[in-house]
């Protein structure tokens, strides 16, 4: 279980939301979360870059937890 801060549920709603469209290499590699599918997303929320930039630190951090767990598994 984790605490979404309360400034921060909006982006992390919107994350949900696009949560299935990640971005994968030719090897099958993740490597990020696809920006085109984001934007309408927040356009139908009328939400703009703030937004946008919220669920890509969101993103980010995910890409980071996905690695951190493949290098375990790679140990």
């Amino acid at each position: 279980a984790f605490y979404v801060w309360p400034e921060n549920w909006q982006a992390w709603e919107v994350f949900k939301m696009v949560s299935d469209q990640w971005l994968f290499s030719p090897s099958g590699a993740i490597f990020g979360l696809n920006s085109a599918a984001i934007w309408p997303v927040l356009n139908a929320l009328g939400l703009g870059l703030d937004a946008y930039n919220d669920v890509r630190k969101i993103a980010d951090g995910a890409l980071r937890a996905l690695k951190e767990q493949r290098d375990k598994k790679e140990e």
